[in-house]
């Protein structure tokens, strides 16, 4: 002002806590996942005071208690169950309340076929031809499979199984 400072005063002293971590947001990484894949999770996880966050998980299957690392493995689910986590953040002195992501349920996983094999090696035109296909199903449920024959690119019609009769060729 214009007449110059004025006397000093003092403030009186104010001490800044430490501020908790906080989970903005989390989900199980897959939204549809399938057995045989292991779970993971995306995390939004901040502390205001810059401080290292420590992260501790407890996955569930069923309600069950099931895991408790960053990572959840394929064998510990299977189809048609529901998983989620529970995470708490610490920074050594405040913890974070605990954050559950939203459910997923495990979803069937497709067959998969690795390879067809014809017999014979070597056929003749008398000769019938039967596919051999070879797959796994991650579930274990049992195959089945549909054929579709071709020759030289074009569908063969009126045959539906695994075996190519010999008259449908020609050398």
């Amino acid at each position: 002002d214009a007449e110059g400072p004025g006397p000093a005063t003092a403030s009186p002293a104010i001490t800044v806590g430490n501020s908790a971590p906080v989970i903005r947001s989390g989900a199980i990484t897959s939204a549809s996942p399938r057995p045989g894949d292991p779970l993971t999770l995306t995390l939004d996880v901040v502390d205001l005071d810059g401080d290292t966050v420590t992260l501790d998980y407890q996955w569930f299957v069923e309600g069950v208690p099931s895991g408790s690392a960053s990572e959840l493995p394929a064998v510990a689910f299977t189809r048609d169950q529901d998983v989620f986590c529970r995470i708490n953040a610490t920074d050594g002195t405040n913890a974070s309340p605990a954050y559950d992501t939203p459910t997923v349920r495990i979803r069937n996983g497709a067959p998969v076929v690795s390879a067809v094999t014809f017999e014979p090696e070597a056929p003749n035109v008398t000769t019938d031809i039967v596919a051999v296909p070879v797959g796994e199903d991650p579930e274990g449920d049992t195959i089945s499979y549909t054929y579709a024959w071709r020759i030289n690119g074009a569908p063969v019609s009126g045959v539906s199984g695994n075996r190519l009769a010999g008259n449908r060729y020609r050398r």
